[in-house]
């Protein structure tokens, strides 16, 4: 019965996908995901896919399209001709034909985009949690880059091989101890007896009830919310491991909160303020189903503008609690950034960083998509960032001739900047009107000569959305 039902599902899946694509005049139309990953106790691998377009009548539709068990090798080219054949098999669909954009929506960056490379004819774009994601783990140290270089040792005389940190802004040992710490105090928690006096004295104590977190390595966005948390039950955690007159544990319990310093908990408030926003955008702003691309590239650029802000709100530790205080409203103070702690200022410039690095919106992609949304196609110039390694001119350039902040650019860097979006906008413009000759191209040519009909210059160019043209909208005038 299920395999009936599964032919049926395929038959429908691939008529609507044929149907949409001639609607669309054979044109890509679709974004194709794509991921790997493993089973709950990692014996087998699992090889997914699935289409997401609009169709036309302007319905938003996700329909998943496989998902094969495959304990394989992880090689390219195998797993994309994995994927295309089984659609092949199954719905009779060329998904490289219909493909416009192919996404990569799992945790390994550099095997998904060689993946991604091989749908020839669509343009490969990054999955926004996985870059947020990374963002994160190099900002809280969970990640660096490293080099192999050769030593000489001065009594041998012999070269030997050692890895060193290349990250931006250098390496962060003090996050990591700090984040077994707070993993060790959190831990502490698992059984019932002890979730349980800890629920006691939130409550005789009129503190928020609130449980804690466990939090595995992998999950790089919760790391701010078990921070959060962890100093929402700071006053609990007092009264729990205060000098008691019963016997403790055969193991100082004690000592997983007494390993926590002043300058822990200072360093846990600042780096739960600097990670806040780009943590709260992968948990939720970039997962929801209705997010818009031009909204999300709006939302990231307030993520990454707070990173370059003069002052952070910064939760105080001791402020006054009741079993109403929540994240939302703990009492905060402002610090400015130049007040941070050197461990503080080193999360701030990794994160910033690598927010620079691979969330600025300088493409002439999304220069499309702002463009065609009328909400933001007037504040193009304003939304595209440039990474301030893109501003000097070299993209590949060290640690140390990273410039700290926007603030310092010389003159020369902020005329090229300058030059750089005219020049994206440019791009982002001439795709749009490329676009526009492909489907008018499509949409009139003859049915006896489709693919050899010459193209056809579309007289509504003065329709097509400008930075320059406030009263027009793509495809009709205000």
């Amino acid at each position: 019965m299920i395999d009936a039902q599964f032919a049926i599902f395929c038959d429908m899946v691939s008529s609507f996908l044929k149907s949409e694509f001639e609607r669309a005049h054979n044109i890509p139309f679709l974004n194709f995901h794509h991921d790997l990953w493993t089973s709950d106790y990692g014996t087998q691998g699992v090889v997914g896919g699935s289409a997401c377009f609009i169709d036309h009548q302007w319905r938003f539709w996700t329909i998943a399209l496989i998902t094969t068990v495959d304990n394989g090798s992880h090689e390219a080219c195998r797993l994309r001709r994995l994927m295309s054949d089984r659609i092949k098999e199954l719905y009779d669909l060329d998904i490289d034909a219909m493909a416009q954009f192919t996404v990569s929506d799992t945790a390994n960056a550099t095997k998904s985009k060689k993946v991604s490379r091989l749908f020839a004819e669509s343009v490969q774009t990054d999955c926004t949690i996985h870059v947020l994601n990374l963002c994160l783990n190099y900002g809280v140290g969970l990640r660096d880059n490293t080099e192999s270089v050769y030593l000489v040792d001065p009594v041998t005389q012999l070269a030997r091989k050692k890895k060193r940190v290349c990250t931006p802004r250098g390496g962060f040992d003090e996050s990591h101890k700090l984040m077994i710490k707070v993993r060790a105090l959190n831990n502490y928690f698992s059984t019932p007896q002890r979730v349980n006096r800890l629920k006691e004295i939130q409550g005789y104590h009129g503190l928020p009830a609130l449980e804690t977190i466990d939090d595995g390595d992998t999950r790089v966005a919760t790391i701010t919310t078990m921070f959060r948390r962890t100093i929402l039950n700071y006053p609990a955690f007092q009264q729990y491991f205060q000098p008691r007159s019963e016997q403790a544990d055969s193991k100082d319990e004690s000592s997983v909160f007494s390993s926590l310093t002043f300058s822990d908990w200072t360093l846990m408030l600042e780096m739960k303020a600097i990670t806040n926003s780009l943590a709260l955008l992968a948990l939720d702003g970039a997962q929801r189903k209705e997010q818009v691309a031009s909204e999300l590239i709006v939302v990231i650029k307030d993520a990454a503008d707070s990173l370059d802000g003069e002052a952070l709100e910064v939760y105080q530790l001791d402020g006054r609690r009741s079993s109403a205080t929540n994240e939302v409203n703990l009492p905060r103070v402002s610090i400015k950034f130049s007040d941070l702690t050197a461990s503080g200022k080193k999360c701030a410039s990794r994160t910033r960083a690598q927010v620079r690095k691979r969330l600025h919106g300088a493409t002439p992609e999304n220069v499309l998509i702002l463009l065609l949304d009328p909400r933001t196609k007037h504040s193009v110039r304003e939304l595209l960032q440039f990474s301030d390694d893109e501003a000097a001119g070299d993209t590949n350039a060290p640690a140390s001739t990273c410039k700290p902040t926007p603030c310092t650019r010389t003159a020369k860097s902020k005329v090229m900047t300058e030059t750089m979006v005219e020049n994206v906008i440019e791009s982002g413009t001439e795709l749009l009107l490329k676009a526009h000759r492909e489907m008018y191209s499509a949409m009139y040519a003859t049915k006896e000569n489709t693919q050899n009909a010459a193209p056809v210059p579309s007289p509504a160019f003065d329709c097509v959305p400008s930075t320059t043209r406030k009263r027009a909208i793509c495809g009709t005038r205000e």
